[in-house]
């Protein structure tokens, strides 16, 4: 048996029904969820500590904060994304990259 998944009809994808793929793909979306909302909240707690102001690091860290609390939103709603191992490393990489620089945007941008 197969299901399908769609959102404002369009399919976005179809699944096997086996417990096993259906249990690997929640672990992936509920994972890339914790993921999501632990940049969002390193972003949100960043302190200057006496750093200067910059108008264009507080405009991407809300636009990342905005971006990433999408996929935490979406699950909340039950609109459970299909999420792959490349999307998962790649929110991994961020992740890291995010609590490096202390929730510091700019920080990622100095060479």
């Amino acid at each position: 048996m197969m299901s399908t998944f769609a959102f404002s009809d369009t399919i976005i994808t179809t699944l096997p029904d086996s417990p096993a793929s259906l249990f690997i793909t929640h672990t992936f979306a509920i994972f890339n969820v914790l993921l999501c909302l632990s940049i969002v909240w390193r972003l949100f707690t960043f302190q200057r500590k006496g750093a200067r102001h910059r108008l264009a690091g507080g405009v991407v860290a809300m636009l990342l904060m905005v971006f990433y609390m999408w996929t935490p939103f979406q699950f909340v709603l039950g609109r459970v994304a299909i999420v792959d191992w490349a999307t998962v490393g790649i929110n991994c990489i961020v992740f890291i990259a995010i609590f490096r620089a202390r929730g510091n945007v700019m920080q990622l941008f100095k060479s």
